[in-house]
């Protein structure tokens, strides 16, 4: 997996459709002890909002799992 060789600067986003697959990554990730968000579908805004801001300035989270769904309804990053 390429996410554990990445440099401590590095930022990585996972896109997923399923789910299940999402909290398979998690559990990879927590695991490897990768600090990570998931973003999907069923957030509202406001936590969409809160959870890209945490991701842009916390440097330990380096990876953003992300629902295809999420695009259906907008996500600036």
């Amino acid at each position: 997996m390429y996410i554990k060789n990445m440099k401590s600067s590095d930022k990585a986003l996972v896109f997923t459709y399923f789910l299940g697959m999402m909290k398979l990554v998690a559990r990879m990730l927590t695991e490897m002890n990768i600090a990570y968000l998931t973003l999907q579908g069923s957030d509202s805004i406001e936590t969409r909002d809160s959870k890209i801001t945490e991701f842009n300035k916390n440097p330990r989270i380096t990876v953003m799992i992300l629902t295809l769904k999420i695009g259906s309804v907008g996500l600036n990053m």
